[in-house]
């Protein structure tokens, strides 16, 4: 059996140990900080038809500086979250929501509506 050794700890091997703790520590945060932004943009959206043939879109948004409906700029509230109100045709309509980043990166989602006939007068 080979004796033990002594390990003796000295400045320059504390200093070393140290200095490569910090920089994981640091690569690690850095990486945690970062995580969202490597991600992208991220959009969640639902729909609600009323009687009277306006449809709520309604949905919530992540590290999103531009929202798009069918083309047509929309606010988002600082939370990330948005609500508009549209009335579309009877029948089926296909909805785009485009949402981008300020790196430029682009989710889209396309939401489908069918709106039934409204205000239709009965002729003789």
């Amino acid at each position: 059996m080979s004796p033990r050794r002594n390990v003796t700890i000295t400045p320059r091997l504390a200093a070393i140990f140290l200095s490569a703790l910090t920089l994981v520590v640091l690569l690690g945060y850095s990486f945690y900080a970062a995580l969202p932004y490597l991600e992208g943009p991220s959009l969640t959206v639902s729909t609600e038809t009323a009687e009277n043939g306006l449809t709520e879109i309604r949905g919530n948004t992540a590290r999103v500086s531009y929202l798009a409906i069918n083309g047509n700029p929309e606010a988002i509230n600082e939370d990330g979250s948005f609500s508009i109100r549209r009335a579309y045709p009877s029948g089926y309509t296909a909805i785009i929501i485009a949402a981008k980043d300020r790196f430029g990166r682009e989710i889209k989602k396309e939401v489908s509506v069918v709106i039934e006939s409204y205000g239709t007068k009965e002729e003789n």
